[in-house]
Order: structure tokens, then C-alpha cells, then sequence
């Protein structure tokens, strides 16, 4: 498709629609871990995105805008979700090699606490099981997950120490080094290369439109008290956990303008235009580990395929 030009048609056509990139965790090249963006990918990414678009921050999206009442063309923000070390460890310094700007959404609780995300916590108890009786096939650990994502916060912690009890699994206090998350001190070093702007991903990673609208506001505008005051920084855009349809309601984005957020993203799949909601951006998958796949869905050609058969 690159050498017949459907990739630069796709890209020219789709140019007044923003992209906002999705990624998570990061690992070394060769590393088999699946939840993760091996390094080597990342950089290609990122070379690619240098050649054919303008990346830029999320607040500097929505502040162009503002400003010019339309968004830049070929604008691409590049998101990573949850705050994880191997993000300061492994992608910050290719970023900062390449001079390509980010922005990282954390969750503060967690962060001020050492403590880790839950849905590693049960990650943690499928690796135990690994190589037992009791292993869970991929089919199997996604449907509990699934579950457990629909449940109330206390009651889906309770769940996760009666599975790890049952099974004699001792859950550390604090992450393993996999699942570790950075510290104030490693963001704040974020925040003086000018590359890195972080955002709030809530207090404690809960699913919104489980929670009363009292923790709902909690979590809205007390991460971004936190956050402010720890990195000493103005925190503008909000991502929210999970992030697909249902996952949030109307009233969370009445409180994000209230809390004075520029803009909140989800996770459903979509490219950005003028009729995007700002308190809902959607976003694009990074891929998985196809670079071919990461091509089309930034190109454009993802866009149009979905468009053909909607």
C-alpha cells in the first residue's frame, strides 16, 4: 500500500484529524512479555511518526485548538497510560534522544503510596499459577478480568484476596519490579526535559461510572490537587481508567470542566475532528507488536476501512 500511495492519500485526506496514540508498559528488545512495547518498535514508531506528522502535547493540542479554532494538521500526541518505571527506564530516553514531546498519565495515590495497579495485582496471581493445575488459558484470565472490572471497587478487592488466598498466593505489599510505578522524583525529572507533560489517570484506578459522585470528584480533582503540588506543574488533561463506552457518564465530564481539565480521553478506537467531544477523545492502539498494523491505523487507512464497513 506505501508503494501504491494509499498510505500518503490516507495521511492527506485525514490530515485535520489529530491522532492520539495509546501505549502502556514498555520492555527490552527480545522480551516476550505481550502487555508491553518492546523498545526497538517504539523508536520506529516514533521515526516514523517524525517523518510524516507533528507530534506534540495533549494541552498543546487542545490549546491550538482554542486559539485557532481548529486543530493542527497533522497533529499526533503521543499518550502512555499508568506511569510505569520502565516508561522513565527505557521509552523517556529514546523520546528525549529524538525530541519527540509526550504526555503521561498517572495515578497519584498509587504513586505518593508505592503501591500498584490492581489489575497487576491479578496478573501477579496468573503467573503463580503458571505451570500448576490451576493455570488459567488466555480465554479464562480475560474473563475474570472482565468481571472483575464490573464490580465495585471494595468488592473487587475482596475477590482478589480470595482468589490469591485460595491458592496460597502471598500478594506483596509493594509492586514487583515489573509492575513498579515511578516515583514524584523520577516525574519530576520528566517535567524538566519540557518533552513531558503529565496528566491525571485518578487516584487509585477505579472504573468511574461505579463510583458515587462524591468519589467521582475525588477522583477528578484531588489527583490533580496532588499531582500539581508534588511536580509543581499546571495539570490539564485527565485519562480515564479502562476508558471504553460505559466506563464514564455525563456527569464525570460536567466535573472535569468544573475541576478546570482542558480536555479527558477514553480508549474506544477513533481519530480526532471538530466534533470530538474534549471531556471523550478517542484514541488510536499502538499496534501491539505489528508495525504494519501501527501504519495503518495512523495513516488513516484503519479509518477508512471502518467507514466502508460501518
Amino acid at each position: 500500500m506505501t508503494l501504491c500511495g494509499i498510505n500518503s492519500l490516507a495521511r492527506n485526506t485525514t490530515r485535520h484529524m489529530p491522532r492520539i496514540i495509546m501505549y502502556h508498559g514498555f520492555c527490552k528488545t527480545g522480551d516476550n512479555d505481550l502487555q508491553r512495547t518492546p523498545i526497538d518498535l517504539f523508536r520506529k514508531h516514533l521515526n516514523y511518526i517524525r517523518k510524516n506528522y507533528s507530534p506534540l502535547k495533549v494541552s498543546d493540542l487542545l490549546l491550538a485548538r482554542k486559539s485557532n479554532g481548529s486543530y493542527p494538521d497533522k497533529a499526533v500526541a503521543i499518550t502512555i497510560d499508568d506511569g510505569y518505571e520502565d516508561f522513565y527506564d527505557l521509552a523517556f530516553p529514546v523520546l528525549k534522544e529524538l525530541g519527540v514531546p509526550a504526555t503521561v498519565f498517572v495515578v497519584s495515590d498509587l504513586t505518593e503510596e508505592n503501591g500498584w495497579m490492581w489489575p497487576d495485582k491479578f496478573y501477579y496471581i496468573v503467573e503463580c499459577l503458571k505451570g500448576s493445575s490451576h493455570e488459567m488459558n488466555v480465554n479464562v484470565s480475560q474473563e475474570i478480568l472482565s468481571n472483575l472490572k464490573k464490580l465495585p471497587v471494595k468488592k473487587r478487592d475482596e475477590q482478589l484476596i480470595e482468589m490469591a488466598q485460595k491458592h496460597n498466593i502471598n500478594i506483596p505489599s509493594g509492586p514487583p519490579l515489573k509492575y513498579k510505578l515511578m516515583s514524584w522524583t523520577q516525574l519530576k525529572d520528566l517535567t524538566k526535559s519540557n518533552l513531558i507533560e503529565i496528566g491525571s489517570h485518578t487516584c487509585t484506578h477505579p472504573i468511574m461510572s461505579y463510583l458515587n459522585n462524591k468519589d467521582s470528584w475525588y477522583e477528578i480533582n484531588e489527583s490533580k490537587d496532588m499531582i500539581s503540588n508534588k511536580l509543581k506543574v499546571e495539570v490539564t488533561s485527565f485519562c480515564y481508567p479502562n476508558g471504553q463506552m460505559g466506563d464514564y457518564l455525563e456527569e464525570h465530564k460536567k466535573m472535569l470542566a468544573q475541576a478546570g481539565y482542558l480536555c479527558s480521553l477514553a480508549a474506544h478506537f477513533g481519530y480526532v475532528s471538530e466534533k470530538s467531544d474534549i471531556y471523550a477523545l478517542p484514541r488510536i492502539f499502538e499496534g501491539g507488536r505489528s508495525f504494519n498494523l501501527f501504519v495503518s491505523y495512523i495513516d488513516g487507512i484503519d479509518y477508512f476501512l471502518r467507514k466502508l464497513f460501518q
